[in-house]
């Protein structure tokens, strides 16, 4: 309405100027008083220049062009529409300064012995800054006593905001799931200090058993894996590596293998059971053994879509895992049925890793790469494998352990130790970790002295483990400390300092080994050329915590110079680390050249870059991450992913096209006598479930 001359009501549309302005800007700032009586003339004109819509934004006018007045880098002023054009709703909103809090906060099947955070929630909108406290809790009323703990202080803070919009102001608590079965609850209360306003909020929990995981192995023994490979036989290598996974995994993981090159040998297959004890667990000890005899079939061809399915049998048929995996690991293209198109999308219900032995080139290992994908695992790739690449294999399946069990890489650097030198390898541990294991690989553990030095410069080894809280574990090719965190045998651990592993060599035992090398001709020639620089090592350090890096590698294509994009995203108690972290890949292209490549922060903790995979063969690539967490304690990360390109990587993998097959209900009509693989082995698969649920 632009004005009224009296009389009948006759509008205009012509009344402007300050003579409409002001009446006009009088009236809302009526509004914005009534939202709240008590602002200063001066706060209910910064409201309506605050608020005010600004009109014509591009004028370049020398007296019409927005100015910035206060140099906040913000064009606040024009000569000619003053702040703008009143904008009365926006105004009102903005006046109201509203605050609710979240009645109640709740921690839902929190797995025993891990923590995790929640907000209260804290509502608010308007100009006014506000700062709140928790005045009262949190306290417990029901379960252990305090279940609740504050996280990080006991303060939020609006700054306000001439936005129309609400705000979410947290103050966040912390709850440990305790024993399978727990509940909890209490209250706490929160205060505006401004307002003097007080809410009461509810808290509950509930313990459920910390959920366990089972992966089965399923290993080529086809007889390719007697070729060379850095020095010894695949097969070699494979019992080597593979020996980390029975030593490293938790004792609730479920354990299982199978053996497969034409057929899968699911008669000599290792149900799932239970991992076990550190020292000495049922499971450990049984993948361990199925390890130590694995050997080739020398007549064996490669049959991948066998071990799949063979696989997925093995975790069918277990049960009380919440969370099902495999790790195909083969060093062939696919020469027999089953082959991987042969399989039902519908019937694999486990993620799914795989590991290539060797160069994509040989193994064309598109199919298995995009099954893993789909099935929320990937494909890790070898390439050609040197004498330097002593622990590669053994970092693939510490990694693939790690992605099944939510376990994460911190470091992992790796040299030579020889004797008289001791080498001190930094890693760190904050309040996000629950269990800490810091680990060494190298062909003869026996030979190591490894100590362990906390923050507080205390220094202790193998003796001082007490079993309870902590475990000290040499296996074969490994050995490795185990401990939650905190640790009660040491004294004060400071978030912010660095743990050390002190790794060297046993003056004793390394003098006793060089006896028994000097009186066995044969040993004395290889262990020699071993020790013609020292003995190889790789320090690894990995931990249980609530700081996670999710690592994704995808590829446009499998031809060379398809683009591939590596991403990473970095959670804390499953939310986005707001905190900056710098996030970047090294890459190792197959010609063996390092790159580094930085990953920029896109949004929620999410980090993403890209390159352009030019040249044939497999490229590794290792995703750092490096920052703090929100009560700014150091952390780290490490993850391990691959990229594979070849010519006609795109091309179709093999498919069966049996012509003497007669259809399905033929086959398992007349199973005895079908000719078709793909059924018969189907047949032969089925019978085996029926004689295990017998």
């Amino acid at each position: 309405v632009a004005g009224h001359t009296g009389g009948p009501k006759i509008y205009r549309d012509d009344f402007g100027g300050t003579s409409a302005a002001t009446p006009l800007a009088a009236g809302v700032a009526a509004l914005v008083l009534s939202m709240d009586p008590t602002l200063t003339y001066e706060e209910a004109r910064a409201i309506l220049t605050k608020t005010a819509k600004r009109i014509d934004y591009a004028n370049t006018d020398v007296d019409g062009q927005w100015r910035d007045l206060d140099g906040d880098g913000v064009k606040e002023y024009s000569s000619w529409y003053g702040y703008g054009r009143v904008d009365a709703d926006r105004a009102v909103c903005v006046a109201r300064n509203t605050i609710t809090v979240d009645p109640g906060v709740v921690f839902v099947d929190i797995p025993e012995d891990e923590p995790a955070i929640r907000p209260v929630t804290i509502r608010c909108s308007g100009w006014r800054p506000r700062t709140f406290h928790i005045t009262a809790g949190p306290t417990t009323t029901v379960g252990p006593a305090s279940s609740f703990v504050l996280h990080n202080g006991d303060t939020g803070t609006y700054d306000g905001s001439f936005d129309c919009v609400e705000t979410h102001v947290h103050i966040w608590l912390r709850y440990t799931g305790t024993t399978d079965g727990d509940i909890a609850a209490g209250t706490l209360t929160v205060t505006c200090d401004q307002t003097g306003e007080t809410f009461d909020v509810n808290l509950s929990a509930n313990t459920i058993e910390r959920p366990k995981t089972a992966l089965v192995l399923a290993l080529d023994r086809s007889g390719s894996m007697n070729d060379a490979a850095g020095g010894r036989l695949k097969i070699e290598l494979v019992r080597e590596s593979a020996a980390v996974v029975p030593l490293l995994c938790d004792d609730g993981t479920g354990l299982g293998a199978v053996r497969w090159d034409t057929d899968a040998d699911l008669a000599g297959a290792m149900d799932v059971m239970d991992a076990g004890d550190e020292l000495g667990g049922a499971g450990r000890t049984a993948l361990t053994e199925f390890i130590e005899n694995h050997t080739t079939n020398i007549l064996g061809l490669t049959a991948i879509g066998d071990a799949v399915e063979a696989a997925q049998s093995l975790l069918n048929d277990s049960d009380g895992y919440a969370l099902k995996a495999m790790c195909v690991l083969t060093d062939g293209n696919e020469t027999e049925s089953l082959y991987l198109s042969d399989l039902d999308p519908e019937e694999l219900h486990s993620r799914i890793y795989a590991i290539g032995v060797g160069t994509p080139e040989k193994i064309d290992p598109a199919k298995l790469a995009i099954i893993a994908g789909a099935n929320e695992g990937y494909l890790l790739m070898t390439g050609n494998i040197t004498e330097n690449d002593d622990f590669l294999l053994t970092k693939y399946f510490q990694q693939i352990l790690a992605g099944v069990t939510k376990t994460e890489i911190t470091v992992d650097p790796q040299g030579w130790l020889t004797p008289g030198a001791t080498v001190r390898e930094p890693f760190p541990v904050n309040e996000t970790d629950q269990q800490v294991d810091a680990i060494v690989h190298c062909r003869i553990p026996e030979l190591l002295r490894f100590e362990i030095e906390a923050p507080n410069g205390q220094i202790f080894g193998p003796a001082e483990i007490t079993g309870i809280d902590s475990r000290f574990v040499v296996g074969r090719g490994s050995a490795y400390y185990r401990l939650d965190i905190p640790s009660s045998i040491v004294g004060p651990q400071d978030p912010a300092q660095s743990w050390y592993a002190h790794i060297g060599l046993n003056e004793r035992t390394l003098q006793e080994f060089w006896g028994r090398v000097q009186s066995r001709p044969g040993m004395r020639t290889t262990s020699l050329g071993e020790f013609a620089h020292g003995l190889r090592y790789a320090f690894t350090a990995q931990t249980r915590s609530s700081l996670r890096m999710d690592v994704n590698v995808t590829q446009a294509s499998h031809e060379p110079g398809a683009k591939v994009w590596i991403r990473a995203q970095i959670l804390e108690y499953g939310y986005p680390l707001q905190n900056r972290t710098k996030v970047w890949a090294v890459i190792i292209d197959p010609k063996r050249n390092t790159t580094d490549l930085q990953l920029v922060p896109i949004n929620g903790g999410n980090y993403e870059g890209s390159i352009t995979a030019n040249l044939t063969g497999a490229w590794r690539v290792t995703v750092h991450a490096e920052g703090n967490t929100t009560m700014n304690s150091p952390f780290k990360r490490e993850a391990i992913r691959s990229i594979a390109v070849w010519p006609g990587g795109d091309r179709p993998g093999p498919k069966t096209t049996d012509k003497d097959c007669r259809g399905r209900f033929f086959c398992c009509l007349f199973g005895r006598f079908c000719t078709c693989r793909r059924h018969r082995k189907r047949l032969n698969l089925s019978r085996r479930r029926q004689r295990h649920a017998g």
